[in-house]
């Protein structure tokens, strides 16, 4: 007191509405395994990190991932794993779009009790995050083996949906262009494959991994990951 006190009526004073309903204060922010000081130089803004190319989402992420009451270490190569893991929700998602109304296959459960009881547990996030990308495994896994009935397909993206409610980075950012896009180069490439053009076919590959954008040929066509 008064810090935060402050801190909330100059912020109800500029946006005319609550600023928060409940205020949690976290533990510190470190850098590098070093506290932040501009002396040091490891004084970053959230505009710095932006500058610096890293996805919004990939440090949202970050911050969220590490309970509060424990120091975050904000390093690079921890935003770099971040986005890893965002990427791979995104593509789980991506993946469960595409499972045809017509297949058949095991309905596995998503893990809503394993989630709220860890969330209820002081808010540990890690173990809520735990039981999430323990499902998202079962679930590749199954799509792989075409073994994910439709209705399940549905009904995980149903909880995908759910639990970004709180995390917010799976569907944060709108990519409808952008995978229109790689969509509409994955198929120039397949008439260059079937025309056996593979020059025009290879030099669409490097095209997309120059975007980042992995593909791999399957005997039902070709898929992308983010990579």
């Amino acid at each position: 007191f008064p810090h935060h006190e402050n801190e909330i009526a100059q912020s109800q004073c500029l946006l005319d509405t609550p600023f928060v309903n409940l205020w949690l204060h976290s533990e510190h922010l470190i850098v590098e395994g070093q506290k932040m000081s501009k002396s040091l130089g490891n004084f970053y803004t959230l505009r710095d990190v932006l500058d610096k190319k890293c996805s919004p989402e990939a440090v949202r992420y970050t911050l969220l991932a590490t309970h509060y009451r424990q120091n975050l270490n904000f390093t690079f190569p921890r935003v770099r794993e971040s986005l890893k893991a965002v990427n791979r929700l995104r593509e789980l998602s991506r993946r469960l779009e595409e499972v045809p109304p017509s297949q058949t296959g095991a309905q596995p459960e998503p893990p809503h009790g394993a989630v709220e009881a860890a969330l209820d547990d002081d808010l540990n996030i890690a173990g809520a995050l735990g039981a999430v990308f323990g499902w998202a495994k079962e679930l590749f896994s199954r799509i792989d083996d075409r073994d994910l009935s439709y209705k399940a397909a549905r009904m995980s993206l149903k909880a995908l949906r759910r639990y970004d409610d709180i995390l917010g980075v799976i569907f944060f950012s709108p990519e409808v262009e952008a995978q229109q896009d790689i969509e509409a180069l994955i198929k120039e490439r397949e008439k260059a494959r079937k025309a056996h053009n593979w020059k025009k076919a290879d030099a669409i590959r490097e095209k997309l991994l120059a975007r980042g954008i992995l593909l791999e040929d399957t005997p039902t066509g070709t898929v992308w990951k983010k990579g």
